[in-house]
């Protein structure tokens, strides 16, 4: 067996095996960034789903309360209103005024629960935000590794090449001498 094709043999054991455990990393990085990416997309899925089941119960509890207060300031107002029509002429300029205090009141009160849902679904909305942001950033810099991982491997194959290239012009000249 002559020199080159030792030679040539001896990279071959060398280099096929590393090329060989270098498509198995890659293909295992493949597979690992899709896991990732669907288990992202399921979290983000569920968180969202989370959100709304959580905004529609908000919402659901909100209205039930404002009908239950609404039946029962509604049954106050009659029962009011029956006494007002006995007491028409002593009492209604100051019936009407604790009327309008309560309408306040109340309107005060939903505007302060409605601030504070508001600033709770903001700061929930603030939080997924940045969640989001954060595992965005771990996958853009994953990607970049893994980027440089291949570029890597494309200047060892490169060198494995203009290896062969060399050997093969060698091989030209000795068969040629």
């Amino acid at each position: 067996m002559s020199v080159y094709d030792q030679v040539k043999q001896a990279l071959q054991d060398v280099v096929a095996p590393e090329i060989k455990a270098l498509q198995i990393e890659i293909k295992r990085l493949d597979e690992k960034i899709d896991n990732r990416f669907a288990s992202l997309d399921e979290k983000v899925n569920t968180r969202f789903a989370s959100l709304d089941e959580k905004i529609d119960t908000r919402f659901a509890s909100l209205d039930e309360k404002m009908e239950t207060r609404l039946a029962s300031l509604d049954e106050k107002m009659e029962t009011r209103l029956a006494s007002l029509d006995e007491k028409v002429d002593t009492r209604f300029a100051s019936l009407d005024e604790k009327i309008d205090t309560r309408f306040i009141s109340l309107d005060e009160k939903m505007d302060t629960r409605f601030a504070s849902i508001d600033e709770k679904i903001d700061t929930r909305f603030i939080s997924l935000d940045g969640k989001v942001d954060s595992l965005r950033r771990e996958m853009i810099a994953e990607i970049r590794r893994l980027d440089d991982k291949v570029d890597n491997l494309d200047e060892k194959i490169d060198i494995a090449i203009q290896i062969r290239e060399r050997l093969a012009a060698l091989e030209a000249r000795l068969t040629s001498h």
